[in-house]
C-alpha cells in the first residue's frame, strides 16, 4: 500500500473541519429577508462569509449589515418628493 504523499497530506490538513459536507447557502426570497429586517431578525437567514461563524461576538451585526443595510436600501426604490 503506497504511503501518502507530503502534499497530499498538507492539502488535507488545509481543509477546514467539515469542509466536504459543506452545502453552498439558500438564497432568501425578498419577502423573507424584508420580513427578518423588520423584526431584527437577520441572523436567521443564510450567512454569506465564511469567516464569521454564529458564535463570533459581531455575527448579527454584519448579517444585519449584508442583508438590511444601506446597499439593500439603494437597490430598492425610495420615493422622491417634488417640491
Amino acid at each position: 500500500m503506497p504511503i501518502p504523499s507530503a502534499a497530499l497530506l498538507l492539502a488535507l490538513t488545509a481543509l477546514p473541519p467539515g469542509a466536504a459536507a459543506q452545502q453552498p447557502p439558500r438564497i432568501p426570497t425578498e419577502e423573507q429577508i424584508d420580513r427578518a429586517c423588520a423584526t431584527g431578525a437577520a441572523d436567521t437567514l443564510p450567512n454569506p462569509f465564511r469567516d464569521v461563524r454564529p458564535e463570533h461576538w459581531a455575527y448579527k451585526a454584519v448579517l444585519s449589515l449584508h442583508h438590511c443595510g444601506a446597499a439593500r436600501l439603494s437597490n430598492k426604490r425610495i420615493p422622491v418628493r417634488s417640491s
